[in-house]
């Protein structure tokens, strides 16, 4: 377990790494993307980017069955069996491309005016951009393979520079539009065709090193292998289809009801709580691997209890970031952004709890992907997303205002969050009791003191930057404090201890 921990640690090192340049450079990017294009164009992007998103849901499906495949095959230390999944994968990958990008422009021609309610000197600069956003999805999904051999490898430096390089571009885009006199929607666009098109090339010349990444178009096909295939892409395409229908069909609830101001305001709501997701999520980048590695060599209670430590550790790294922002969102967003649209703070907010839930869940999902035991799970996910999507369209009808809609988003994954726990601990055989206590339980007591702590100082300080200081100190030290007395075990305690003993760092 030593060199597995030191393993993670390193990743986890890299990721970290990519993460705070990616994290500053986004915050920036966005501040300066709204300020260049306005409201109106920075909302229709991100409508349309939300749609080619839905339209790629069998992509995500494929990518995450891929990944499952390949990282188990790596496990099994089988190189003739990971060189005929990544084959199999690829042609699966490059038919997926051309039906998805087919169906892309079946939603352009026929489709259009039914989908978007857009200004009309906008609409060609729409069309365009929906173009180029149908090249880069062509280019992600046929090239999605060489990413899960890059993870299988837990190779998370090149994965971390790959992160920098398209962060960087994003950001010279976003610098070049001032100095843009054209278009510049059209010019973002194209843009952001050419900084994701590159950053695919250069995926697969570095996957060049590694023998299953070998293309060969003699390859055999095994029947069993591609049933599994299709069988676990399947139930997984029931969930990701219903999931991404249901936040992509409330964004476009919307826009029917409200315009595209409001989807303007569910943008920077999406990118904020996003950033403050993946310093959780980026731990369980380097977490994955291992979890399905230990299941696809019959080490289950391994992975058991690498899946369970990982839902606590996300939170609390989740909670450290996530407090100050809940407390100081008004403030922060006048800081940031220059004309903060309606709803934009309580969006946050509510976006930021729901992330919380879904990073508990995120873990349990991992172990029951390496399981390969999904159908229950993936069924049970279908039927919260749409009757989620079906109860913001009533709210909406019923006159509500638009934070209805992420309050149902809401409701939702804490359902989802039951559900899963329930599903994983059917197919790992562990007691549900050690979550709800061993972490749920201590996530909800470390978020009470945090709270409690904090509102005498958010009320008793009125001047806006002091108190941004001192709400964020507040926060930081009773979060840490409850994660180290409530969050940890005494075990875990005592290996943090040893550890920097051993390191000399006190």
């Amino acid at each position: 377990m030593s060199d597995v921990t030191k393993r993670i640690a390193k990743n986890s090192l890299f990721l970290y790494g990519r993460l705070f340049f990616t994290t500053a450079v986004s915050l920036i990017a966005v501040r300066l993307l709204l300020q260049a294009l306005g409201a109106t164009d920075y909302g229709i992007f991100s409508i349309i980017s939300g749609v080619i998103a839905m339209l790629q849901l069998l992509n995500g499906t494929m990518a995450t069955a891929t990944m499952r495949f390949i990282v188990c095959a790596e496990g099994e230390h089988d190189a003739i069996k990971q060189n005929r999944i990544f084959n199999l994968a690829m042609r699966i990958h490059f038919v997926m491309a051309l039906i998805i990008a087919l169906s892309m422009e079946f939603c352009f021609f026929f489709l259009w005016d039914k989908l978007f309610n857009l200004p009309l000197e906008r609409v060609f600069a729409a069309k365009v951009v929906f173009q180029y956003m149908v090249f880069i999805s062509f280019c992600s999904i046929s090239t999605n393979p060489y990413e899960s051999v890059i993870i299988a490898h837990e190779r998370m430096i090149f994965f971390s520079l790959w992160g920098i390089f398209q962060a960087a571009g994003k950001l010279a885009l976003c610098i070049a539009l001032f100095y843009w006199g054209a278009d510049r929607l059209l010019f973002y666009g194209f843009g952001m065709m050419l900084v994701l098109s590159g950053t695919a090339v250069w995926r697969i010349t570095y996957c060049r090193q590694f023998p299953e990444s070998r293309i060969r178009l003699s390859c055999p096909i095994k029947k069993q292998e591609l049933l599994q295939i299709f069988s676990f892409s399947g139930w997984s395409f029931c969930g990701n289809v219903s999931d991404t229908i249901a936040c992509t069909g409330s964004s476009i609830l919307l826009n029917r009801f409200f315009g595209v101001l409001v989807n303007a305001a569910e943008g920077i709501s999406s990118q904020i709580s996003g950033q403050l997701a993946i310093f959780a999520t980026t731990v369980m980048q380097a977490i994955n691997p291992v979890i399905m590695k230990y299941e696809s060599s019959n080490n289950q209670s391994a992975a058991l209890k690498i899946a369970n430590c990982s839902c606590r550790f996300t939170i609390f790294i989740f909670l450290f970031f996530a407090m100050p922002f809940l407390f100081e969102i008004d403030f922060i967003m006048r800081l940031w952004v220059k004309n903060v649209p309606e709803y934009t703070a309580v969006f946050c907010r509510l976006t930021v709890i729901r992330s919380a839930f879904i990073l508990l869940s995120n873990p349990f999902v991992t172990y029951l992907n390496a399981t390969g035991k999904i159908k229950g799970f993936e069924v049970t996910d279908c039927f919260l997303h749409f009757g989620t999507l079906l109860a913001s369209y009533l709210l909406l009808l019923a006159g509500m205002p638009p934070p209805a809609v992420y309050v149902a988003l809401l409701v939702c994954c804490l359902v989802r969050l039951i559900t899963r726990v329930f599903w994983a601990a059917r197919a790992g055989n562990f007691a549900q009791s050690d979550f709800w206590i061993g972490c749920f339980g201590r996530a909800a007591t470390i978020c009470a003191i945090v709270l409690l702590g904090t509102f005498p100082v958010y009320f008793s300080i009125h001047h806006p930057v002091i108190r941004l200081f001192a709400v964020s100190i507040t926060t930081s030290l009773l979060t840490l404090a409850g994660s180290w007395f409530i969050g940890m075990t005494v075990a875990e305690r005592d290996r943090v201890k040893k550890l920097f003993i051993k390191k000399n760092i006190f």
